[in-house]
């Protein structure tokens, strides 16, 4: 995983693979689909280049959503994924995000929530005043 696909480009080949696994079965395919939801600029940057290098290929299959599926695609053909890493930054449809994964339920590695939540500092404040 040397190299990362063009930022245009995203994996139609995710379509093709089987289903995700039901929620009651917690395994998943010989090769976990990683769906990187993220705008181009955060998603292709040295550090998550760096963080997707150490996966091994024969385990992950990396799909990188891209600013123009993301921004102007519905949700519905966004491609399926069996783990999702999505980052808020400016331009982001944070509601598509919530969206896809209520709709496609994929183990979800960081909480789109409380991205939400840091997006107004009253809320980040009031959620540490809570925390003590």
């Amino acid at each position: 995983m040397s190299t990362l696909p063009s930022p245009s480009s995203t994996s139609s080949k995710s379509h093709q693979h089987e289903p995700r696994p039901s929620s009651s079965d917690h395994t998943f395919p010989s090769r976990v689909r990683l769906g990187i939801c993220a705008m181009d600029k955060k998603a292709r940057s040295k550090p998550m280049s760096e963080i997707l290098s150490r996966l091994d290929d024969a385990h992950f299959e990396i799909i990188f959503f891209g600013d123009e599926l993301i921004l102007r695609a519905d949700v519905s053909s966004w491609p399926v994924c069996d783990v999702l890493i999505a980052f808020h930054s400016s331009g982001y449809p944070l509601d598509k995000a919530e969206k896809y994964v209520e709709m496609r339920q994929p183990f979800v590695l960081n909480d789109l929530k409380m991205q939400r939540i840091l997006m107004d500092r009253r809320k980040v404040y009031d959620l540490l005043e809570e925390s003590g």
